[in-house]
């Protein structure tokens, strides 16, 4: 007697993304430093937007 045997599917595995945030200061109150907070949040949204392995949270900023 022949065996018979079912083959199940495989269901495909996804990861679970990690969630990223990222944390800008800067140390004085001036202008110039000002600037520097938004060139970093700036840097980071698109640093974890750009990475498929990471669920963008956000980008806190300390001033």
């Amino acid at each position: 007697m022949r065996k018979i045997s079912k083959i199940e599917p495989k269901l495909p595995v996804f990861q679970a993304r990690k969630k990223v945030a990222a944390y800008a200061r800067v140390s004085r109150d001036t202008e110039r430093l000002m600037h520097s907070v938004s060139v970093q949040v700036s840097y980071y949204s698109t640093l974890i937007q750009k990475n498929p392995e990471w669920e963008y949270a956000d980008v806190y900023a300390d001033m």
